[in-house]
């Protein structure tokens, strides 16, 4: 959904997160630069995800 300030996130919405990371090989690079950013600016990613379970 974007990119906001880490400290504009409320805590509490830590208590269960998910964590990404590249799907392939080919996409190792352009990860590893987007989590340079992302740590350079002290910036986070927020996204909406649906998560299924099949039992």
């Amino acid at each position: 959904m974007g990119f906001v300030p880490s400290q504009d996130v409320d805590p509490i919405l830590y208590s269960k997160p998910y964590y990404v990371g590249s799907g392939a090989p080919a996409a190792d690079r352009p990860y590893a630069l987007l989590v340079e950013a992302l740590a350079r600016t002290g910036y986070v990613g927020v996204c909406k995800i649906a998560v299924r379970r099949v039992d």
